[in-house]
């Protein structure tokens, strides 16, 4: 007899597949060849925003579609009943197998490397660590299945800082394989070296967000339509879209709807002349170019460029290779290089004769170009030489282009030290060749706010000589104001600045919460470094996190009963550690009455030797119990309460030099996998739908996921992931417990927050003079259940970004005294 989770998987994969009953089953033996192109992607629904394209190209054109899936799938939300993991994995295949069905993309173009989904994460790094240790091969495979499949075209995930990590990665590792993919002696596999053409990332919001700051790149972005009709009418690309979304039952999609749009491709880099993606795409006889060359096949064009930036009035080198195969080579004829250059630039020829003995050499030759920035305006920016092939061949002309994007510097250049993921991945763009990328993502700087900082900056010098700068610091606000108790700091006189570069810090007096927008407990702002030098004005803006910190007072050990009753807490604490209300919203919509009474949070903190100790009042106007009693999981889909704490503030180099930034640049201090993370749900609902009062309580996204606070059956108690960890919720006025106030006490113990030092030994238990980072975050409903989406409001004590649990280094700071 089956199981009701097995039948349940079988009912949900029975509705899924009969959803498309013309598809026809896959051939067990497959002849794999060439590919139109190959999606990369962390998950099993990242292939949506080219569900359009993937229509218009495989279902209506002739494309061959492939996806590579990296992860199992496994771990991220779930509207459905619960199930196991591993029914969970299947759930989400099949939904993805089907939804490829309706955009062209057979089951057998299909790749799944199965690596773990793990929790949301904002970095990279976690999930190359966490893969790597998964499988240490993981990307000779995926390398391998390139060479295998020949796609002529990789769709990468947006690479840099600022989305889903597991989403960053997926996109590094698109770009990595575009460039390895032919090197024979990279990942030496079952298959010989491959080569392919073009290399695209498909981030509709993202790219727009880069092109907004630097519009060149907007020269590089193609966009496809999907209000278009298919060939066969009656169907528009986005109704296929829509119907694809819809299979992603798991994720609450089945009801999605598709607006009328576009979707994005930003051309990182071609081996092939092009189409100049400048042209908007929507003429159907155009579409074959987001995919082919402008050259019969075998013909490649490559652009180098000598440098990623160049100084003002300083030579940059651009080197153009070529390559024709003897058939085209003998048809062509009157081939050159032309080469348009933004304005600013002089180039020392616009165009460039090739010769018949070069092309028909029957190997690569390479053509050079020395392109000058002559003006200020340039600096800064980036701009964009385009190089177009043109010839001759088979009674047309043929016109291909291919790019080149270089950064214009100033001869001194202010950086301001940024936090480590922004630097790491300044290194992976500078090693694959995509550097002009990096002005698209602002560095990070964390300022604690009623501390004292040190804000340091690099002065790069371009010149190749002695300069003379003066520097400059200011801060705006979101609307680019002035903000009140930040005056610009200009350093008094000008600084001297060696060849290379030399570092600079500036010293600030501590700042007043004062300075936070009203009602606020914590602000994003910018700063703007300024570095005039003779012969240019250098100017970089970075994400300011204006981040609190509290002093602690300790008591004496077992002075403190969780009970619910704050009293032996409030005693020792005069005044709350911290306050926020709905102003601290860092993500999802308002669903409340919009008063300021209608969430809020007082915290009072107290520690001893043994554990931290919160004492949390909280106002809300309905309180939703959202999960069953046996989904002690997913605190975020309902009303909760997330504590996160991380003690390695102090403990990781053994000194002060562990936060970042400014002062720590290693990764230690970015993952949430090395901190301890809660989430605390208020109450539950019994199987009748009924309200259970009473806290539970379930470690998540740190490297102990699951129940705390734990009681019952010896087997039950050996599921606990935080010994001695203690909750208690009660009643604070007499409303009731769903409707008005309540009130929380938690006992976090030392011995359960990951600690160790440099060397890796167990860090002793923090005491008098120690800072530790915690933050406590509200996850808000006004709805008794729940959809399955991820709605209502979030708020926090920090909320200086829209993913305040997944970054430790902008949580608060408390001084423990």
């Amino acid at each position: 007899m089956k199981s009701p989770k097995t039948a349940l998987i079988l009912i949900i994969s029975t509705l899924l597949w009969g959803c498309n009953q013309e598809a026809a089953e896959p051939a067990a033996e497959v002849a794999y060849s060439a590919m139109s192109y190959m999606h990369f992607g962390a998950h099993s629904d990242d292939q949506s925003g080219m569900f359009s394209t993937m229509a218009r190209f495989s279902v209506d054109g002739d494309s061959t579609g492939g996806i590579m899936v990296i992860t199992d799938s496994g771990g991220g939300g779930n509207s459905l009943p619960a199930m196991s993991r591993d029914e969970f994995v299947e759930v989400r295949k099949q939904e993805l197998i089907e939804a490829m069905r309706y955009v062209g993309v057979e089951s057998t173009d299909q790749d799944y490397q199965g690596l773990y989904d793990f929790y949301y994460t904002l970095f990279a790094e976690e999930a190359a660590s966490i893969w790597r240790d998964n499988d240490p091969n993981y990307i000779c495979k995926i390398i391998d299945m390139v060479r295998k499949r020949k796609p002529e075209v990789l769709v990468g995930m947006w690479p840099a800082p600022g989305t889903h990590g597991q989403h960053q990665w997926a996109g590094r590792i698109a770009i990595t394989a575009y460039n390895k993919a032919g090197d024979p002696s990279y990942c030496a596999g079952e298959y010989p070296a491959y080569q392919p053409k073009k290399l695209y990332v498909n981030d509709t919001y993202n790219i727009r967000r880069a092109v907004k700051f630097f519009p060149v790149l907007g020269e590089n972005l193609i966009t496809i339509f999907n209000s278009d009709e298919m060939k066969n009418g009656g169907q528009k690309y986005s109704d296929l879209n829509q119907k694809a979304r819809r299979t992603f039952i798991s994720q609450g999609w089945q009801e999605s709807t598709v607006r009328e749009g576009d979707e994005g491709f930003l051309l990182l880099a071609s081996r092939v002349p092009v189409k100049d993606p400048a042209t908007t795409t929507n003429d159907k006889a155009e579409d074959k170019y987001l995919f082919a060359s402008r050259y019969p096949d075998g013909t490649t064009m490559e652009v180098r460029q000598s440098a990623a930036s160049v100084a003002l009035g300083r030579d940059l080198t651009v080197t153009v290779e070529l390559y024709f195969p003897e058939n085209v080579a003998n048809g062509l004829s009157n081939a050159r290089l032309d080469v348009k250059a933004p304005a600013g630039f002089n180039v020392d020829s616009t165009s460039k004769r090739l010769s018949d003995a070069d092309i028909r050499s029957g190997a690569p030759f390479t053509v050079q170009f020395t392109a000058t920035p002559t003006s200020e305006d340039t600096v800064g920016n980036l701009q964009r030489l385009l190089f177009t092939l043109v010839a001759e061949y088979a009674g047309e002309e043929l016109r291909g282009d291919n790019f080149a994007i270089v950064g214009v510097t100033a001869p001194v250049e202010g950086e301001f030290v940024s936090t480590y993921e922004i630097a790491n991945f300044h290194n992976f763009s500078a090693e694959n060749n995509i550097d002009w990328l990096n002005l698209s993502v602002p560095p990070r700087v964390v300022l604690l706010l009623d501390q004292a900082n040190t804000l340091n900056v690099k002065l790069v010098n371009n010149s190749g000589q002695s300069a003379q700068s003066t520097v400059s610091l200011g801060f705006v606000d979101e609307n680019g104001a002035a903000i009140d108790g930040m005056s610009d700091i200009v350093v008094a006189e000008p600084i001297e600045v060696p060849p290379g570069g030399r570092d600079y810090a500036f010293e600030l007096t501590p700042l007043s919460s004062r300075v936070l927008p009203e009602g606020k407990s914590s602000a994003n702002i910018s700063g703007v470094l300024k570095v005039t030098t003779a012969g240019g004005l250098s100017t970089q803006v970075a994400d300011i996190y204006l981040v609190p910190s509290a002093d602690v007072s300790g008591t004496a050990v077992a002075e403190v009963s969780v009970d619910a009753d704050l009293s032996d807490i409030k005693k020792n604490v005069e005044q709350p550690t911290f306050s926020f209300g709905r102003k601290d919203q860092w993500s999802g919509r308002s669903r409340g009455t919009g008063e300021d009474s209608d969430i809020g949070v007082r915290g009072y903190m107290t520690y001893d030797d043994t554990a931290l100790y919160l004492a949390l009042e909280i106002t809300d106007d309905y309180v939703s119990c959202g999960r069953t009693t046996d989904e002690i999981n997913a605190h975020w889909l309902t009303d909760s309460i997330e504590i996160g704490v991380d003690r390695r503030q102090f403990n990781d180099a053994g000194d002060e030099a562990s936060r970042i930034p400014p002062q720590k640049t290693g990764d230690a201090a970015l993952f949430t996998a090395r901190t301890f993370k809660v989430g605390i749900f208020p109450c539950t609902r019994d199987a009748d739908g009924n309200a259970v009062w009473g806290a539970r309580a379930a470690r998540d996204a740190d490297a102990n996921q699951g129940l705390v606070n734990v009681t019952g059956s010896a087997a039950e108690l050996a599921e606990n992931t935080a010994p001695g960890f203690e909750v208690s919720v009660g009643d604070i006025d007499a409303s009731g417990k769903q409707q008005g106030k309540y009130n929380m006490e938690v006992k976090i113990p030392w011995a359960v927050v990951p600690s160790r030092g440099a060397d890796g030994s167990a860090m002793p238990n923090p005491t008098a003079g120690d800072r530790v980072s915690v933050n406590v975050l509200v996850y808000e409903y006004d709805e008794s259940d729940i959809s399955g989406t991820t709605g209502g409001r979030r708020l926090g004590w920090s909320s200086v970004r829209g993913d305040q649990q997944a970054v430790p280094y902008i949580w608060p700071e408390i001084h423990l005294k």
